[in-house]
């Protein structure tokens, strides 16, 4: 009898540690993640628990077995996990109240290696209420309505990822939607709730120029003398150059005044071939060039980054090449508009529905011209006829194109600033009951192809390396 009891005991054995060898099937069997290079994603199978992760308040993990595979990821994804990917389950969340309608939104990063460790607070008007918005990377983590994160510093600076499904997370990209390091990865994107960033689309759009300052400084203020203010002070220029020119006896050409300026730090072409254009431009025409692209000259104190001198140096001549180092919706740098307001025609390369951002006859666009020869041509066209260059002023005097300009600004900009279109979305968000908020998507057809503008002198190698949305 004995006998018999242990050869039943040892019979169970067996048939459990066969049992439960067949149900541990290893990770890669049942969760492959798909074979798109770029943005990998992984399957969970219905009994599949929610990982835990360990109490370490710098950096998240999730608990693997031995046999469990990591999918391969993107550098610039930094600390993604998995836990991210989760299902949104629809639920009021238990928000931190707003006490004296004090809002708190705690800086997670650095934005270009500034220190914002400076308490930044702003009133803002919304729905006829006002809040105070105080902005800092010093706020406790439970006192934090709002995280904020820069898209630049995703990359190069330790991020902190926090588990706090209470709090909304808002992405920050002053820069190119094309350039993002985080907007236009959906791996990325979705850890946030907001995206406030440059690009049309997104929750809010961060403007280079306040609709604000277009009535302050145009409305009622018509161009009263084109002679006087707009010709002399380039023709004074031009005097002053050229005798400084024909002084340096190294010089044996004739003097030919440079048309056009232009100023960059950025010469990157991997987005944009403005580099080649103008240089193939320059075969038609003098460009004066400022900076290390394509180098003709220097601020006579070599400081490009005083913003006065730059200023005053685009005023002396006749148009200036506003050529954006990317071609998106939305992104229109500082540059047109600091022409307009001194008396320059800007030349713009961006993309043609940020044309409606500009005032209608303002400006010339490059994609009206065939070549960087025709377009240089036109220029040259403009610099023996006064009567055809004053007719792109003509815009000042008019108070139709002036509200249109208005109008358009206002619609896509708004007139709140960053911070309190900040605060707009989390109002909004409280008031209409803190539902668990959806996760970010990356925006779809942002951007046109860096050769999107042809050039001649465009190398070979981009037409095979497109760059795609």
């Amino acid at each position: 009898m004995l006998i018999f009891s242990f050869f039943c005991v040892y019979y169970n054995f067996l048939n459990n540690s066969s049992l439960q060898t067949h149900t541990q099937t290893p990770y890669h069997e049942t969760e492959k993640p798909t074979p798109h290079p770029q943005e990998p994603t992984i399957t969970q199978s219905p009994q599949k628990q929610k990982p835990t992760q360990t109490p370490h308040p710098q950096e998240p993990t999730i608990t693997q077995s031995p046999q469990k595979q990591k999918p391969t990821q993107t550098p610039h994804l930094g600390h993604l996990r998995k836990v991210d990917l989760e299902v949104i389950v629809d639920e009021k969340l238990s928000t931190l109240p707003i006490v004296n309608n004090r809002i708190n939104a705690k800086f997670m990063t650095r934005y270009w290696d500034q220190d914002i460790l400076k308490d930044q607070i702003e009133v803002c008007n919304v729905g006829g209420e006002k809040y105070q918005l105080n902005m800092s990377m010093h706020h406790q983590d439970s006192d934090a309505h709002i995280q904020a994160y820069y898209d630049s510093d995703i990359v190069d600076r330790y991020v902190r990822w926090l588990d706090t499904p209470n709090v909304p997370k808002v992405l920050l990209n002053p820069e190119s939607f094309a350039k993002s390091r985080c907007a236009k990865h959906h791996k990325c994107v979705s850890r946030f709730n907001w995206v406030v960033s440059t690009a049309i689309g997104d929750d809010a759009v961060w403007p280079y120029f306040s609709p604000l300052a277009i009535k302050s400084n145009f409305f009622n203020k018509p161009l009263s003398d084109f002679q006087k203010i707009v010709m002399n002070p380039k023709l004074e220029f031009r005097k002053e150059d050229k005798r400084e020119y024909e002084s340096n006896s190294s010089n044996t050409e004739p003097y030919q005044p440079a048309l056009a300026s232009w100023f960059a730090s950025n010469c990157d072409f991997l987005y944009s071939n403005r580099k080649f254009y103008i240089q193939e431009m320059m075969n038609h025409m003098k460009i004066d060039s400022y900076g290390p692209c394509l180098n003709t000259r220097h601020l006579k104190d070599d400081d490009r980054t005083k913003l006065n001198e730059k200023i005053k140096t685009i005023t002396k001549y006749k148009f200036y090449l506003s050529f954006e180092n990317s071609y998106c919706r939305g992104y229109i740098t500082e540059k047109p508009y600091q022409c307009l307001q001194n008396n320059v025609v800007p030349v713009l390369m961006v993309h043609p529905d940020n044309l409606k951002l500009m005032p209608r006859g303002s400006y010339i666009y490059v994609g009206h011209y065939k070549s960087p020869k025709e377009l240089a041509e036109y220029l040259i066209k403009l610099e023996n006829d006064d009567k055809e260059y004053q007719k792109y002023f003509a815009w000042r005097n008019d108070p139709a194109i002036l509200q249109e300009w208005y109008d358009n600004s206002m619609a896509v900009f708004g007139d709140t600033s960053i911070k309190c279109k900040i605060v707009e979305l989390y109002i909004k968000w409280i008031k209409e009951g803190a539902w668990t908020l959806p996760k970010s998507y990356p925006l779809k057809n942002a951007c046109l192809h860096a050769d999107f503008f042809d050039s001649v002198s465009t190398p070979s190698f981009l037409d095979e390396n497109k760059i795609k949305e």
